[in-house]
């Protein structure tokens, strides 16, 4: 299962920050995973370049999928979202 081909969970296309100046959003290939918080069916991904993004299921296979999803992310520590994106879990 990759992330964006499932149905039973969302995730921001694109890592993004609030600023003074608005949101900014920032490209997928250049936001480096530094670490990450899960709580409930929800992922949180915070980047070195201070950009977030989530993941959330939207059912209960969603759930399930998220609880997947955060058993393996440890082992993408320093890499980019756009590989996150890109892994078959």
């Amino acid at each position: 299962m990759r992330i964006p081909e499932s149905r039973n969970i969302q995730n921001d296309k694109r890592p993004w920050m609030t600023t003074d100046e608005g949101h900014e959003n920032f490209d997928p290939g250049k936001c480096v995973l530094e670490k990450f918080e899960s709580m409930d069916d929800k992922i949180d991904l915070y980047f070195k370049n201070g950009s977030q993004a989530t993941i959330r299921g939207v059912n209960v296979d969603g759930g399930r999928e998220i609880d997947l999803i955060e058993s393996n992310l440890e082992k993408f520590i320093g890499s980019t979202y756009e590989e996150i994106l890109a892994a078959n879990f």
